[in-house]
C-alpha cells in the first residue's frame, strides 16, 4: 500500500517497510538512507509582487502574508543566511496546509508569500507562475531520506526501491 501523507509513522508499530522524509530533523534512533537535498525556495507570485511589494530582506516577511507549512508553521522560524550566519526570522502565517502542492497553488493564485522545497515550485518557476524571492539570503537545504524500521533485515524489493530511488534524484 502506498500512502502519500505528510504525517511522521511509527515505521514498527504501523508495519510500514520503508517511509520517505524530507526534513532538517533527524532522531538519533532514525534509521536512514539520505537519498538526496532539496533546496528550499521563497516564492510569490507576481501578481502577489505587484499588490503588496517585493521584500528585499528576510526582515521584511514580518510585514508580509505568509503561506506556512503545518504543523511545522507555528512557531518556528524561517532561517536565512545573513552575513555569513544562519539567522532566525519569525513570521506569521495567514494560510497553513500541510500539503506542499496546496501551498504552491495559493502562492500561484497571489495569496502569499511561501518557502518549499524545489521540487514543489521548480515547474511553476519555470512556467513564471512563481518568482524566486530573497536569492542572496540562502536557506539550509532539507535532506531526503528514506527511513526503515530495521536496519537488519531490508527486504530485496525494499533495497530495489531504494535503489532506484537514490538513482533517481541524483539524475534529477
Amino acid at each position: 500500500m502506498l500512502d502519500f501523507s505528510d504525517r511522521q509513522v511509527n515505521l514498527i508499530k504501523e508495519g510500514i517497510d520503508l517511509s520517505i522524509r524530507i526534513t532538517d530533523e533527524l532522531a538519533p534512533v532514525d534509521i536512514v538512507r539520505k537519498l538526496s537535498t532539496a533546496r528550499l525556495l521563497t516564492v510569490a507570485s507576481p501578481d502577489y509582487l505587484e499588490a503588496h511589494g517585493r521584500p528585499r530582506h528576510p526582515a521584511d516577511l514580518a510585514q508580509a502574508i505568509c503561506l506556512g507549512y503545518s504543523p511545522q508553521a507555528n512557531n518556528r522560524p524561517w532561517l536565512y543566511q545573513v552575513d555569513g550566519r544562519l539567522t532566525p526570522f519569525y513570521v506569521t502565517p495567514q494560510m497553513q496546509a500541510n500539503n506542499g502542492d496546496a501551498l504552491a497553488q495559493a502562492a500561484a493564485e497571489g495569496l502569499g508569500i511561501m518557502v518549499q522545497p524545489d521540487f514543489f515550485v521548480g515547474e511553476r518557476i519555470a512556467s513564471g507562475e512563481l518568482e524566486i524571492l530573497l536569492e542572496f539570503f540562502e536557506r539550509p537545504p532539507l535532506g531526503i531520506y528514506a527511513m526503515l524500521p530495521s536496519n537488519r533485515h531490508i527486504p530485496h524489493n525494499v533495497r530495489a526501491l531504494l535503489d532506484f530511488l537514490a538513482e533517481q534524484l541524483i539524475a534529477s
